[in-house]
């Protein structure tokens, strides 16, 4: 069996992966799909395209300009990813 370019994994595993990944996304969007036809039956309207929006209208009653929801989300996105990742690079220099 030969390894796949990159993955250190035999095709067939590889392939196997693909397919679960493929096969995971396809029901991630069958859920959603059905959870926005339960909240249209139930009357809730969703009036915005980014889920942390919406969260944050529900939560606070707050309508923030989903430009700066976003903006803001991706900034607490990357400090939480420097803050995660920086101890682990400082302990491997120092070792």
């Amino acid at each position: 069996m030969h390894a796949s370019p990159g993955s250190g994994l035999p095709l067939a595993q590889d392939s196997k992966i693909q397919t679960l990944l493929i096969f995971n996304r396809q029901r991630q969007k069958h859920f959603l799909r059905e959870l926005s036809q339960i909240r249209q039956h139930l009357g809730i309207e969703t009036i915005s395209n980014s889920y942390i929006h919406f969260l944050i209208m529900k939560a606070t009653g707050l309508n923030f300009s989903e430009m700066l929801v976003d903006a803001v989300t991706l900034v607490v996105f990357f400090a939480s990813a420097v803050i995660s990742i920086r101890p682990n690079i400082l302990m491997t220099i120092e070792k």
